[in-house]
C-alpha cells in the first residue's frame, strides 16, 4: 500500500509539474487517484520487460497533453507528448523486437527448453517409477474436492464461514495427498471473522476414506492469514507485491505443505529471457501464510519438500516453442517436422503430473506433429524442480485417445465418465491409468491402456485385476518386455520357502518364494502355462526366469521345478521352446 501511495504521489508532483493553476491542480490529483487504483488492483511488476511503467508514463503523459493543450500551454503540451511517446513506444514498439519474427529470436525461444537430453531417446525405464498397485491414484482432482467439502461440511459453524481453495497433487512423506487451504467465502466473512483460516484440508490421492481437515500442525493451531482468498493487504500477491518484490517478476501460487506438513505458500520467481517474452523460472518465494515471514532462494538452494518450480504454463510454451521453431521462424512456414503438445480439454493445459522413480514430480504431455489429432511422435517429462527435459520417441496415443479407448469398454453404462489419462511405467511399459467414475462421480473401475499400442487397453474393479490383466493383453500381443527392451528377463535358481495360490475371476495364480530371492515373490504371469507350478512343494528346486522391473512382486515369464520330469511329445517341446524365445526377441 505504501508503494502504491508513493507511485502515486510521484506521478502526481510530475503532473503537478507541468501544469500550474487550478487546471494543475486538478490533473495532478486525478493522475494521482488513477495511478493509485491501478497500481492497488493492477500490481505491475516494475522492471524492465514488463508493461507496469511504460504503461503509467503513456497515462501520465496522455493525461498532461489532454488537460495541459486545452490551456495552450506549450510546455506542458511537449512534456506530455514525450512522456506519451516514451512509453507509447516502450509498450508497443520495443516488445516487437522480441517476437519470432525478428532475427535469432525463433532459435532463442527453442533454447530455453533444449539441452544435451531433450534431443535424445530417454531411457524410459529408469526415469518413471514402476507401479505400485496399492500406490495408484484413486483419486482426481475433482472427487478429492468433493470429498473435501463432505468432510469440511460435517463442522456447520466452519462449513459456512469459509470455503476450500484450489487443491493441487503432492508428495508428501513419499505419498500422494491433495491439499488446499481454507479460504474464507467472501469480503465480509474475512472482515469478521478471526485473523485467519483455521487450518487446510488433505485427501489421500490412493485412498478417498483418507480425508483430514488440518487443524494444527505438532500441537500448536493454525491460522493462515496470508492467501489467495484473503482481501486488502492480507491478499497473497498484494502482500508479496508490497513487501520487496514489486521490481521482482512471479507467477504461479501454490500451496504446499512440508513433509512435517507445516503449510505455506510457494510462488515462482522467474525472468524474460527473449526481451519481453521466454518466462524462465530462477528461484521461488515462500511465504508463511501464518507468520507472514517471506523468504527467496535460488534455484539451488530451493528447499527438498517443494514440489514445483516450473510453472505448468511455463512448461507448455516452452514445449510448444522447442517443437514449433525447429527450422526457426521461415521453416515454420513450411510445416516440416514441426511438433506439439498434446492439447488438453477446456482449461486444462494438457500437462499432468507425474512423479519419477527418484521420486520427484514432472510434468508429462504426449508429443504429436502439427496438425495430428489421435496420434502421438512420443511423450515429454520436464522435472517441476529444474526445468529439465527429455523427449521419448515412442510413437502411441494421445491422453485424449486413451480415455476414448476406455470409455468404449464401458459404453453401455449410462452417465459414467473416464478421468485424465496419467502416465504410469508397468513393467517397462508406459502405460496411461484413468480412473471410470459413475454418473455420481463415485469411482467404480479402473481403466489401463498401452501408450504404444491403442489394441491393449482393458478395464477391472480393482488396479490388481487391472493390472494383471493388461498384462496378459501385453503378452498376447507380444510387448513382453515393455519398450526398448528397457526391462531385463533374468533367471533366478534356488529352493522353494514358501508357495501359495488364489483365485481370482475363475484364475489360479501361484505365489513362489525362494531361498536366493527371499525378497522377491515370483508370480505365476498371466498366460503362463506350467503343469509343474500346481503340484510344486516346499524344498523343491526351481528355475525361474522372471521379468526385472524392480517391484517386490514380479512376473515369471517361465518356470522349471528340477525335481518333476514329466513326458513331454514333441510338439509341446516345440511350443515351450518358442514360448522362452519371446523374451529374448523384445
Amino acid at each position: 500500500m505504501l508503494i502504491s501511495f508513493i507511485f502515486a504521489v510521484i506521478f502526481a508532483g510530475i503532473s503537478f509539474a507541468c501544469i500550474r493553476g487550478s487546471t494543475g491542480i486538478f490533473t495532478a490529483v486525478l493522475t494521482g487517484i488513477v495511478t493509485y487504483l491501478l497500481v492497488y488492483f493492477g500490481l505491475p511488476t516494475l522492471s524492465y520487460g514488463f508493461y507496469g511503467i511504460p504503461f503509467f508514463a503513456a497515462l501520465l503523459g496522455g493525461s498532461i497533453i489532454i488537460i495541459g493543450g486545452n490551456k495552450n500551454n506549450d510546455i506542458s503540451f511537449v512534456s506530455g507528448l514525450s512522456i506519451f511517446v516514451v512509453g507509447l513506444v516502450f509498450v508497443m514498439v520495443i516488445p516487437f523486437f522480441a517476437t519470432p519474427v525478428m532475427m535469432g529470436n525463433a532459435e532463442a525461444y527453442r533454447a530455453i527448453l533444449s539441452d544435451d537430453e531433450v534431443d535424445a531417446t530417454g531411457e524410459f525405464d529408469s526415469d518413471v517409477a514402476y507401479i505400485d498397485p496399492t500406490q495408484t491414484r484413486m483419486v482426481d482432482q475433482t472427487l478429492a474436492v468433493k470429498l473435501a467439502e463432505t468432510k469440511l461440511g460435517e463442522d456447520p459453524g466452519l462449513g459456512s464461514r469459509v470455503k476450500i481453495g484450489a487443491m493441487r497433487i503432492q508428495n508428501v512423506g513419499g505419498k500422494l495427498f491433495w491439499v488446499g487451504p481454507l479460504e474464507w467465502d467472501g469480503p465480509t466473512k474475512w472482515a469478521f471473522g478471526a485473523a485467519g483460516t483455521p487450518g487446510y484440508m488433505v485427501v489421500s490421492a490412493f485412498n478417498q476414506r483418507d480425508v483430514r481437515l488440518v487443524k494444527e500442525v505438532a500441537g500448536e493451531p493454525l491460522s493462515l492469514e496470508i492467501g489467495e482468498g484473503a482481501y486488502m493487504w492480507d491478499d497473497l500477491d498484494r502482500y508479496v507485491w508490497r513487501n520487496g518484490y514489486a521490481s521482482t517478476p512471479y507467477a504461479d501460487f501454490t500451496f504446499e505443505v512440508n513433509d512435517e506438513w507445516r503449510p505455506y505458500w510457494v510462488i515462482t520467481r522467474y525472468e524474460r529471457t527473449v526481451g519481453y517474452s521466454g518466462n524462465v523460472a530462477n528461484g521461488v518465494i515462500v511465504v508463511d501464510p501464518q507468520t507472514r515471514e517471506i523468504e527467496s532462494y535460488d534455484m539451488d538452494k530451493v528447499p527438498e519438500w517443494i514440489d514445483r518450480v516450473q510453472p505448468e504454463s511455463f512448461i507448455a510454451e516452452q514445449v510448444d516453442d522447442w517443437g514449433k521453431w525447429v527450422h526457426g521462424f521461415w521453416g515454420n512456414f513450411e510445416g516440416l517436422d514441426k511438433l506439439k503438445h498434446t492439447p488438453g480439454q477446456g482449461q486444462d493445459s494438457g500437462l499432468s503430473l507425474v512423479y519419477g522413480s527418484d521420486g520427484r514430480a514432472k510434468w508429462y504431455t504426449g508429443i504429436q506433429s502439427d496438425g495430428a489429432d489421435q496420434g502421438t511422435t512420443g511423450f515429454m517429462l520436464v522435472d517441476t524442480r529444474t526445468g529439465k527435459a527429455k523427449y521419448y520417441r515412442q510413437s502411441g496415443i494421445t491422453e485424449q485417445a486413451c480415455q476414448r479407448n476406455i470409455a468404449g469398454l464401458i459404453a453401455e453404462k449410462t452417465g459414467w465418465s473416464v478421468t485424465n489419462c496419467i502416465l504410469y511405467n508397468v513393467a517397462g511399459h508406459p502405460t496411461y491409468i484413468a480412473i471410470i467414475k459413475d454418473a455420481d462421480g463415485n469411482p467404480k473401475q479402473i481403466g489401463v491402456a498401452s501408450v504404444v499400442n491403442r489394441d491393449v487397453v482393458v478395464s477391472h474393479n480393482l488396479i490388481k485385476g487391472a493390472l494383471r490383466a493388461f498384462r496378459a493383453n501385453l503378452r498376447s500381443k507380444g510387448n513382453v518386455a515393455g519398450t526398448d527392451s528397457n526391462v531385463d528377463v533374468l533367471t533366478a535358481t534356488g529352493i522353494v520357502m514358501r508357495f501359495g495360490s488364489e483365485v481370482l475371476e475363475g484364475n489360479t495364480y501361484f505365489y513362489v518364494v525362494i531361498d536366493t530371492e527371499p525378497h522377491k515373490v515370483f508370480m505365476s504371469a498371466p498366460g503362463l502355462n506350467s503343469a509343474e507350478l500346481p503340484v510344486t512343494l516346499p524344498g523343491d528346486r526351481v528355475t525361474i526366469h522372471y521379468d526385472d522391473a524392480g517391484r517386490s512382486i514380479v512376473d515369471m515369464t517361465s518356470y522349471d521345478n528340477q525335481r518333476l520330469t514329466f513326458q513331454r511329445s514333441e510338439t509341446q517341446v516345440e511350443v515351450e521352446a518358442a514360448t522362452e524365445e519371446i523374451p529374448e526377441k523384445q
